[in-house]
């Protein structure tokens, strides 16, 4: 990377970049393919590399392309070079991936997706879950016994019962994981200490960018780690709570979307 950027824009996609619709504003449709030469972004999500450039593709961006921006996926659980090159994972141990698959098969009535860097497996998917838009952009396999997965660097919880995901949860807090909602149904699980945050310095240093200024914009809990790591960050107005309390920017998205405010905010400050 060049000398020319003088900031960097970690940016969350579900409920940020996209709405709950996974639709991108028309206006952050053109900029995010024409960045200004001095802000680089770092898409910033909890998604897989494979989900996370359909939803982009949806939106005719980057279509039948690398994708050409670094990307600290899976909450922190893998980050990525422009060009799709996987630079770092961070794995559940063998032991955790087998409590984990067993805390499933203890909630029947919730569904389950398990995250390896090339695939995506599902256990107890509900026809429901299955139209949620959130999720069917997603191309799992079924985990069955005979069917045990890759190594695995994130674990989701999709539960609309609030009452059960609590449940979930405290289980869950038993275990060596960290946890965090993305959205009020969905509860998600990576490896002991390992969040958005932690997939952000590798990146900076393999693109001598690491005394670089770091902005961020995220919607959900999963983005805490992120907003404690930068120097000033942006939320869209129907964020979780916690992060509107810790948000130093507050955007309403609907009105030109969130990269023209960020962009406007990030120029003035270098």
């Amino acid at each position: 990377m060049g000398s020319k950027i003088k900031a960097v824009l970690c940016l969350d996609i579900d409920g940020t970049l996209t709405d709950h619709d996974m639709k991108i504003h028309p206006k952050d449709i053109g900029i995010i393919q024409d960045f200004p030469e001095s802000v680089l972004p770092i898409l910033a999500t909890g998604r897989d590399l494979i989900s996370a450039k359909k939803i982009l593709a949806e939106n005719q961006i980057y279509e039948n392309a690398s994708l050409p921006l670094p990307g600290i996926f899976m909450n922190g659980g893998a980050s990525y070079l422009p060009g799709e090159k996987l630079l770092i994972s961070h794995n559940f141990s063998p032991e955790t991936l087998k409590t984990l698959i067993n805390l499933a098969k203890a909630y029947p009535d919730s569904t389950y997706g398990f995250f390896g860097t090339s695939s995506v497996y599902f256990l107890n998917r509900l026809p429901e879950i299955h139209r949620n838009p959130r999720i069917q952009i997603l191309s799992p396999q079924e985990l069955d016994d005979k069917t045990l997965p890759e190594t695995i660097v994130k674990m989701i919880v999709v539960e609309k019962d609030k009452s059960k995901i609590k449940v979930i949860e405290k289980s869950g807090l038993e275990l060596e994981t960290e946890i965090a909602y993305s959205l009020p149904y969905i509860l998600e699980f990576t490896p002991p200490g390992i969040n958005k945050a932690v997939g952000l310095p590798p990146l900076l240093q393999e693109l001598s960018l690491e005394h670089v200024p770091v902005f961020t914009a995220g919607d959900g809990q999963n983005d805490l780690g992120l907003f404690n790591y930068a120097v000033k960050s942006f939320a869209p107005s129907y964020a979780h709570p916690t992060i509107l309390e810790q948000a130093d920017h507050i955007i309403e998205r609907e009105k030109e979307g969130m990269l023209t405010p960020i962009l406007q905010e990030i120029i003035t400050s270098v």
